[in-house]
């Protein structure tokens, strides 16, 4: 097991039953600092570190809202609240679930056939006493774009909520679970699983967005964290 931040979690298998990795997840909200890291086996002796996390100045931008947004009821008081109670669904639904093994063993792919980030993660976006971070990305995609999962798995939520719009988690095992966000429509159904690659759903401009695209999100153990980075990261294990 590894214990960081005062929390263990497991090693599952990965290509072979002899290998086995650990994700651990450090969001943008992370103190900055030192973070021990213990490696515990019943095996080998203990190996103890830390992790240094270094402090990022995340880009601050204006929460906008359009005039066609702000006809349907949107404005930064109301869309602040509203990720507030969506956070706490998803939170409730999905990611209090008990952590499985992994369910993929091959590498991570991207969820389009051509990835253009157009809103980079952990921007700040304000507006007057409102600020809300972007604790994903957003991916160029025209309206009905074709959506695939980045990795086998269980379709975990499939639900048109105020904020989020149409979206979609899929559970990967391992604590890690991906979003899709503002989609135009479901391709699968809650408790489906999934093969990395397969098409999901097609991007859309649903709820809070200001024009079509993809939100990709990733978070491991409850923590979001910067998806592409994760996707290159963890692809280096295999």
């Amino acid at each position: 097991t590894a214990e960081f931040n005062n929390n263990d979690f497991e090693f599952y298998p990965i290509n072979s039953d002899i290998e086995e990795i650990v994700v651990l997840p450090i969001s943008a909200k992370a103190q900055i600092g030192k973070h021990p890291l213990t490696i515990k086996s019943n095996l080998r002796a203990s190996f103890s570190t830390v992790i240094k996390v270094k402090g990022v100045n995340f880009k601050v931008t204006n929460l906008t809202v359009t005039n066609n947004l702000s006809q349907k009821g949107y404005n930064a008081n109301s869309i602040q609240k509203n990720v507030a109670n969506e956070n706490e669904l998803i939170y409730s639904k999905v990611l209090n679930e008990p952590v499985t093994q992994f369910l993929f063993t091959n590498k991570f792919v991207y969820p389009l056939d051509k990835v253009v980030n157009v809103g980079a993660y952990g921007n700040i976006r304000k507006s007057g006493n409102v600020s809300l971070q972007h604790l994903g990305v957003d991916l160029d995609a025209k309206e009905r774009t074709s959506v695939y999962t980045i990795n086998d798995g269980i379709v975990k939520f499939t639900r048109e909520m105020n904020d989020y719009g149409k979206m979609m988690i899929i559970d990967h095992g391992g604590g890690i679970r991906s979003f899709y966000l503002h989609l135009n429509e479901f391709l699968k159904s809650e408790g489906e699983s999934v093969k990395r690659g397969e098409a999901i759903a097609y991007s859309g401009n649903t709820g809070y967005s200001i024009e079509p695209h993809l939100h990709l999100s990733i978070n491991v153990y409850g923590n979001s964290i910067d998806p592409l980075f994760f996707i290159e990261a963890i692809n280096d294990s295999f």
